[in-house]
């Protein structure tokens, strides 16, 4: 990996569905984005998006209009370069979902996904996409999901009255 990369790691921590807030994840992401621009603007990023845990019923917690325009964002106006997006523990909701949305994706967001089952051994990951070096703890690293997790809660809430300036401002325009 490049040297100015950064991976950024998702899963869901709370896996019952009613718990899920589609707008308050994409916010979250949002800042965190905004967060890692402040010192070191990285060139580009590796998404590894975790799907353990996702079951049918997180469908239904999704709005069409806000991932289109979560995709749209993403692809036309991120501020960084994703290189690619690992989905782990793939499986067949996540297939559906994005079946559900390729129609908004271009092909060349569409060539960044690589799934991997729930049987895939981290150490061919490690060897063919991401270092563990660049993982959390739970996927063959050295520091904890946890503790990146409030590492990033800290760092967000640092910058809370820059965010909240901007949505103010977004709301005027």
């Amino acid at each position: 990996m490049d040297t100015n990369s950064v991976v950024i790691c998702a899963k869901l921590i709370d896996t019952n569905y009613r718990s899920f807030e589609l707008i308050a994840a994409l916010k979250l992401s949002f800042s965190h984005l905004h967060l890692m621009q402040i010192e070191n603007p990285p060139n580009d990023c590796v998404l590894v998006f975790d799907m353990k845990g996702v079951g049918f019923m997180h469908m239904t917690c999704l709005k069409m209009e806000v991932v289109v325009t979560y995709l749209k964002y993403i692809q036309e106006a991120l501020p960084l370069k994703i290189r690619a997006i690992h989905i782990l523990n793939s499986n067949y909701i996540f297939s559906r979902i994005l079946d559900l949305f390729k129609m908004f994706m271009k092909s060349e967001l569409l060539t960044l996904f690589h799934t991997h089952s729930s049987g895939m051994k981290l150490e061919k990951f490690h060897e063919e996409w991401v270092p563990a070096a660049c993982l959390p703890k739970e996927y063959g690293g050295e520091v904890s999901f946890e503790k990146l997790m409030n590492q990033t809660k800290k760092g967000i809430k640092e910058i809370q009255p820059f965010l909240d300036a901007e949505e103010q401002l977004r709301k005027c325009i």
